[in-house]
């Protein structure tokens, strides 16, 4: 089997490093040693990451932000959540720390990495509220995934489950969740005004996506994420399930409402252009007056595509963080 549960803890390596004095910091990830207490609070105690896991490790703030958010608007029926790439556990202890779930489910494919994870959620006090899986997490979901859910996606999907299957590891998508925090192919993504997530490495959104299908899934991607791409995720409105009744659902707003939330940013760039003509000299730029611009398109553009700011959750699809 390419994945297995842990029964004890991974014992650090010298890829697991904690550093003091920015010095001693490549070059290349100084910039994000020196956002460490913005990454996790008690980075004093001995927080652990391998060099490659200060790029992908969700920041404290937001990773709490987060598990707040599944907790209030994911259905009471879930009850287990799977982190599919848990990383350096910024997610993961956020998600134990919620204490909303009765099982959380950590799966890393590197085992440094793991390590370091298991060793921070010692730090935070959470580690044996996880249970930890060392494997690649599409093959985890291909081996759970066996069967074919009904049409509501409720059916277990463990009928055929072989006898050696561990039974803290069984899944199905009435009680499930999943998080999924992919990587984004390193730093590049920041050189696209708009990022394509077909390109996103090493797996893209349409693997990620077919490989949760059966779930509902959660998805932490890059702010300049292509969101026609995302749109795409949508199930046909005969094909949407009721069975989440939280769900924020991506349809196109009345034009009235439309109206009435772009109001405020016409009455903000009417009042730019008044104040700038009086105060401003002749032909010089006007920042404010373009950041207006860029704001008034950008909701011009999420109105156009039918999307509701910072984050969407599709019917029993992905609920998508832009970050």
């Amino acid at each position: 089997m390419p994945f297995k549960r842990l029964e004890d803890k991974l014992p650090l390596t010298d890829e697991c490093r904690h550093y003091d004095d920015v010095a001693d910091v490549p070059w290349d990830i100084q910039k994000y040693w020196h956002q460490r207490y913005s990454i996790f609070e008690f980075y004093d105690y001995d927080i652990r990451f391998t060099d490659e896991a200060w790029f992908g490790v969700t920041p404290e703030p937001i990773a709490s932000k987060i598990a707040n958010d599944l907790a209030s608007k994911c259905s009471p029926s879930k009850t287990t959540l799977v982190d599919l790439f848990a990383g350096s556990g910024g997610n993961v202890i956020a998600f134990a720390m919620s204490e909303r779930w009765s099982r959380i489910i950590a799966i890393e494919k590197d085992a440094a990495t793991l390590a370091c994870a298991q060793h921070n959620a010692d730090v935070y006090g959470v580690r044996e509220y996880i249970t930890w899986v060392h494997g690649d997490s599409f093959e985890f979901l291909a081996h759970y995934n066996r069967g074919t859910p009904d049409s509501q996606g409720q059916q277990e999907l463990l009928n055929n489950n072989d006898d050696d299957d561990d039974p803290a590891l069984r899944i199905n998508p009435a009680d499930t969740t999943i998080f999924a925090s992919p990587p984004w192919g390193g730093v590049s993504y920041r050189n696209h005004e708009v990022f394509d997530l077909s390109q996103m490495q090493p797996y893209n959104l349409d693997a990620i996506h077919e490989a949760c299908k059966p779930y509902e899934h959660t998805l932490y991607l890059p702010r300049s994420s292509d969101i026609r791409q995302i749109a795409k995720l949508a199930p046909r409105a005969d094909q949407r399930s009721t069975s989440c009744s939280t769900a924020w659902r991506a349809r196109p707003r009345p034009w009235w409402l439309s109206c009435l939330l772009l109001l405020p940013v016409m009455m903000l760039l009417l009042q730019t252009l008044v104040t700038n003509q009086k105060r401003t000299k002749k032909n010089q730029p006007n920042t404010q007056v373009q950041a207006c611009f860029e704001t008034l398109s950008f909701l011009l553009t999420c109105t156009n595509n039918g999307q509701h700011g910072g984050f969407t959750m599709l019917p029993y699809h992905p609920l998508i963080y832009l970050f």
